[in-house]
């Protein structure tokens, strides 16, 4: 259902966990609202599953005999009806209008009055108030009685905010809010004194007359109240959120409309709000990528139900959450175009390269003002840059991949130190070369998993320097994901050290091993450990007085990320280095990671 003044639900959500509420206090459980969101996305992979039950008992009602008497059928189109009346708006409706062409049948006015106000329940709750204004007009409040009474002023409330909402004439706005007023205050008459509905619409009330602590505490009261149904645990929490979104609380708010929209999922409500005001805040609170998965299932309930309203909300929200998400990609892009720079003044022989890089990024820039220009293209333009972002990294590794076939060619004419120069740059390269292959196999752009990088690396170099029996390799890999930035200098690090293993660690000795190590010492804290069982190093390598190219290289690299490098030759040699991740662990990713 819709709202009575732009947030105040009249149908669902669900209540916080009772544990949690504090009914007169207002305290909330510490569960964050980060987690909370966490707990909501899990909940959406499980939509499917709550859409299937609720069709199996549509299915099952449908399967009921339909050719009994009149006043079976009414009761029997009636159920059929409230299955369908959060869930598919012209389904609602064409059920509603067999209960009035039944209740004519039977000459029964109270139950053809019931019958329209359960049609123009589904016109309001879909937007079309145009028609609800003819259909609230057709019925005969005299004919109905208790609930249904009361129901029905509460719906002709619901219709006049609704009109505010879509007016920007401010006599009409004012006359119409007076009306809705008058029209709730009848609705608070009619319902039972004792019942849940008089006593959530008088905390509404209070509410729109802007007086949040009273209104606090009624609600807090009527939600802590037992036996509560969902739809009215749904509703009070709902409106309470509403509360919290005025006091600046924000992470109140939050948490209470992810129990809403949990609620929705689990009962399969299409006609909701819930996930559209849920994705408004976190848009406001930066979290772009659950506010646009919220923003689609939000677009998605609204098709399926067939609600003008949340269409028209969503189409003004969703362009802005995706610009958003576009700006992100933008400055992700900027990284890598610094990177590529990088390696392009490094290495000549990707000038070329470098100028195709720029005209792409150039094509990009363009196409991006056209999404700015044309937001019905914005999807198909975010999976051309990825593609781009890929066909940048399979560019570089391929280039990489040319230098080493120059360099293995350029080893056939040489020998001597200059032979070594070249096999020592050959390595590097295909260090390097590897971080872009893994970056072109994988969705993630700029993350590396290391648990995969370094044990091909090693492969590699065991490969590359024949090493069959002679020495046995130990590893010890954390699956742990680094930035671009800090994946190749470590890659060159652990290639400098192994290769320095191989060629002079052993000589003829029998029993040779390396032991690579690259795991977490502390949450941010990671290490990268080569050892080996050798001869060790010379004394001048500790005191940093072995002028060695490598030796640099290690401790330029090290100095790159931050790091600390250290060396001892107790027994046998001993590279570590220490050093803090640049990124955060992104949940999203780590998930799509695992999927692959």
């Amino acid at each position: 259902m819709s709202n009575l003044s732009g947030r105040y639900r009249i149908s669902r959500m669900i209540l916080l966990p009772m544990a949690c509420l504090g009914v007169m206090s207002g305290a909330y459980c510490q569960t964050s609202a980060k987690a909370e969101v966490k707990r909501l996305v899990e909940t959406l992979a499980e939509s499917e599953r709550y859409d299937e039950q609720k069709m199996i008992r549509l299915e099952t009602l449908g399967q009921q005999k339909t050719d009994s008497a009149d006043a079976f059928l009414f009761e029997h189109y009636l159920a059929v009806y409230l299955e369908y009346e959060k869930f598919r708006a012209d389904s609602a409706f064409a059920f509603s209008r067999r209960m009035q062409d039944v209740a004519l049948r039977l000459g029964d006015p109270q139950k053809v009055a019931l019958s329209k106000l359960k049609s123009s329940f589904v016109l309001v709750s879909s937007g079309k108030l145009n028609q609800a204004s003819d259909s609230l007009d057709l019925i005969d409040a005299g004919l109905l009685s208790g609930i249904d009474k009361a129901d029905y002023y509460a719906l002709l409330s619901r219709y006049h905010y609704e009109m505010v909402e879509q007016t920007p004439d401010k006599l009409f706005r004012s006359r119409t809010v007076e009306k809705g007023k008058a029209y709730l205050d009848s609705a608070i008459r009619h319902y039972p004194d004792t019942g849940y509905q008089q006593a959530y619409y008088r905390g509404l009330k209070v509410l729109m007359d802007s007086e949040l602590d009273s209104a606090s505490v009624l609600l807090h009261r009527l939600l802590a109240l037992p036996n509560l149904s969902k739809s009215q645990v749904a509703v009070t929490a709902s409106t309470l959120s509403d509360i919290y979104t005025r006091r600046g609380q924000t992470d109140e708010a939050i948490r209470l409309l992810v129990q809403a929209s949990i609620a929705d999922i689990e009962s399969s409500t299409k006609e909701t709000a819930a996930t559209y005001y849920l994705a408004n805040l976190l848009f406001k609170e930066g979290d772009l990528g659950n506010s646009a998965k919220l923003i689609q299932k939000a677009a998605d309930d609204a098709n399926f139900y067939g609600s003008f309203t949340r269409k028209t909300q969503l189409n003004v929200l969703l362009p802005l959450i995706n610009q958003e998400r576009i700006r992100a990609v933008e400055s992700e892009k900027k990284k890598l175009i610094t990177y590529a720079v990088l390696v392009t003044m490094s290495f000549l022989i990707l000038i070329g390269l470098t100028y195709i890089i720029f005209r792409q990024i150039k094509k990009m820039k363009a196409q991006q003002r056209v999404i700015s220009e044309k937001n019905s293209a914005l999807e198909h333009l975010l999976s051309e840059k990825e593609w781009l972002l890929k066909e940048i990294h399979h560019r570089v590794k391929n280039n990489l991949q040319t230098v080493i076939s120059l360099l293995e060619s350029q080893s056939f004419y040489l020998e001597n130190d200059a032979l070594l120069a070249i096999e020592n740059s050959k390595n590097r390269v295909y260090a390097m070369s590897l971080i872009h292959q893994k970056l072109y196999q994988n969705n993630a752009f700029g993350k590396i998993d290391m648990s995969v990088y370094i044990p091909e690396l090693i492969q590699y170099l065991k490969d590359s320097f024949q090493v069959k029996q002679g020495i046995r390799f130990h590893l010890r890999v954390e699956k742990i994901l680094l930035d671009i930035s800090q994946a190749i200098p470590v890659g060159l690090i652990l290639n400098e050290a192994v290769t320095n293993s191989i060629k002079y660690a052993f000589g003829t000795r029998k029993s040779n091993e390396i032991h690579v190590s690259f795991s977490y010492v502390s949450p941010e804290t990671t290490q990268l450990l080569i050892t080996d069982n050798g001869i060790g190093f010379p004394v001048e390598m500790q005191t940093n007085k072995l002028d060695s190219l490598g030796l640099k290289l290690m401790r330029g690299l090290s100095e790159d990320i931050g790091g600390e490098l250290e060396m001892d030759s107790v027994s046998g040699t001993t590279i570590k280095v220490t050093f803090k991740e640049s990124i955060l662990q992104d949940e999203g990713f780590v998930a799509e990671l695992k999927k692959q």
